[in-house]
């Protein structure tokens, strides 16, 4: 048996879509760079001291999606320094319960239920987690330890995952928190109703065939194929939160999970847009409650949040960073989110026209990438023609052909594609940053004499978003996207069996290098991965536009805060504290 740490195979979140661009001139380039993730899992260690291989790294942009294979081979998994029975990197918590204050918090992104199951919005989690843990986390630095699991244990046929959970935890209701909470939950996540669960968590535990009961602290996994890596993973993401056996298919009105705080209903709003959190006095980890009190905002304009957080109304705000630095405060810059366009109909299923490459190729030459980020007053060097953004990043494209905008062109070619015009929607989150994009667009298709019309989310949510894209409500639609590994997200729209995959459809040879990637290691996979990325976006399926840098602006006061390498938006609350 195998006792394993996971390094940063930084996971799927929610909007993980795969990438066209149509061919020409430009190199596809990319200067944007963010703060370096890696990309694969990593560090594969014996727990006798076997030898270990390190993946490479990924210092491009994250990206968000879901999960289909692991990066790597199934028993690629890493160790994170020790045998992974601490956690916490240290500190084990067990100081006194000792709560102090009222932290308030800013959010510039809105949460449409408190049901884990029902929302893959990776940025939400600066939401759930105050209420939810799972069996694993990922820490700071990207890699993936154990939290309410003390230990796990990988068979040597990784086709069992066996995980021993800390005894003497409770859920906010006063129920145990032990295996048959744990079967009980991933049996509902695999199993619950299709209004109660969203495919792509369900989907996320498609490769466990069996959770089985031990004892009272000891479950295993019982998995469909020898790949224990996207398990781990998916368990440190919605997918892997507990919930009170009491309340699965509830959720939604009683989130009753383990963490450091209790959900206060009576002081929320019903539309979520004010949040309470009361400090939890059973918390199995007393010295991690560091406020009594938790109050978070939704504040969707940027200016309106900004000052208010400089008017020392909010602690701490989820921001924009293209707004240029607080004048007061700090602060955390969190990973990159890719703005990008998907054609969901590229098949022409819903729009005849969209099943011609050489149409999508020319409509996707009418994006003036440059000008939408001038508009928005970013750098030039977060403009984005492929998945990566640094020609050193792994599985970074050199010879991608993708033009720069040139509607002269753009006209020429679609013209000479037969192109008539036709009319579509496309749906975006409504702020700024996607309107733009969106409006940018309809001006240059406009050109073309296509008619693009944009229609925002309402209620402008991820959560509203993700399940347009699943529904497939528009044949193209505006989408984020947060998971930095290219294989993890390619896996979601490069199989047929993709959780984001609507259509079940693959351009021809996708699929098969997607598979082998899957089979090898990290080193060995770069090849596929880049091979099957340049089919995708040269048939200008996914089209990205531009990086955006999320972040946390807080004020000198508050510690214990640190941004979660690979989610946007990120942190878990355990030892946040507000002084003064």
């Amino acid at each position: 048996m195998r006792r394993q740490h996971f390094a940063p195979v930084a996971f799927l979140a929610a909007c993980a879509l795969v990438v066209g661009a149509c061919g020409g001139d430009d190199d596809g380039s990319d200067a944007a760079t963010t703060e370096a993730e890696t990309d694969t899992a990593a560090d594969v260690t014996e727990e006798t001291g076997g030898a270990a291989t390190e993946a490479p790294t990924d210092d491009g942009a994250d990206t968000g999606g879901d999960d289909g294979g692991s990066d790597t081979a199934g028993d690629t998994a890493a160790t994170g320094g020790d045998d992974g029975d601490d956690g916490d990197g240290g500190d084990d918590g067990a100081g006194e319960y000792n709560p102090v204050g009222t932290m308030r918090i800013g959010s510039r992104i809105a949460v449409n239920t408190l049901n884990p199951f029902d929302d893959q919005t990776p940025a939400t989690f600066s939401f759930y987690a105050w209420t939810y843990e799972g069996l694993v986390r990922q820490e700071p630095d990207g890699s993936f330890g154990p939290w309410l699991a003390e230990s796990w244990e990988v068979s040597d046929d990784a086709m069992t995952i066996t995980f021993t959970l800390h005894d003497g935890v409770t859920f906010h209701d006063g129920a145990p928190f032990d295996a048959d909470a744990v079967k009980a939950n991933i049996d509902y996540v695999k199993t619950g109703p299709p209004d109660q669960v969203i495919p792509p968590v369900a989907g996320q535990m498609s490769n466990v065939a069996e959770v089985e009961v031990i004892d009272a602290t000891t479950v295993a996994f019982h998995l469909v194929e020898p790949t224990p890596t996207p398990v781990i993973t998916w368990l440190a993401r919605n997918s892997g939160f507990m919930v009170s056996p009491a309340a699965l298919g509830n959720a939604a009105a009683q989130p009753i999970g383990t963490g450091p705080y209790v959900y206060n209903a009576d002081e929320s709003a019903a539309d979520l847009s004010h949040l309470v959190f009361d400090a939890n006095p059973d918390y199995w980890r007393p010295g991690d409650v560091g406020v009594e009190r938790v109050e978070i905002d939704v504040v969707n304009d940027n200016p309106t949040r900004r000052q208010a957080f400089e008017a020392g109304q909010y602690d701490a705000v989820t921001d924009n960073l293209s707004l240029g630095p607080p004048s007061v405060g700090k602060q955390i810059i969190g990973p990159a989110t890719i703005i990008s366009f998907t054609v969901i109909d590229w098949q022409g299923e819903v729009i005849p026209e969209l099943a011609d490459r050489d149409i999508r190729c020319a409509m996707t030459q009418a994006l003036n990438r440059e000008g939408i980020v001038a508009q928005l007053g970013q750098t030039p060097e977060s403009v984005r023609y492929q998945y990566q953004g640094d020609p050193s990043s792994y599985a970074y494209i050199d010879d991608l052909d993708v033009p720069s905008f040139d509607i002269e062109a753009a006209t020429s070619n679609y013209a000479a594609a037969g192109g008539a015009g036709f009319s579509f929607s496309n749906g975006y989150l409504g702020n700024t940053q996607f309107g733009n994009a969106s409006e940018a667009w309809a001006g240059g298709l406009n050109e073309l004499g296509i008619s693009m019309t944009n229609e925002p989310f309402d209620p402008p949510t991820g959560g509203e978003m993700f399940g347009a894209f699943l529904e497939a409500r528009y044949p193209i639609q505006t989408i984020p996207i947060n998971e930095p590994s290219p294989l993890l997200t390619l896996a979601q729209r490069g199989l047929a069996n993709g959780t984001l995959n609507p259509s079940g459809a693959v351009p021809d040879g996708v699929e098969e290098l997607v598979q082998a990637a899957l089979g090898k290691s990290p080193e060995d996979a770069e090849a596929d991965i880049e091979a099957a990325w340049k089919i995708m976006l040269e048939e200008c399926i996914w089209i990205p536009v531009f990086v955006l840098e999320d972040g946390w602006e807080v004020h000198d006061n508050v510690t214990g805060l640190e941004r979660v390498a690979g989610i946007p938006l990120h942190y878990w609350p355990q030892g946040v504290r507000v002084d003064g």
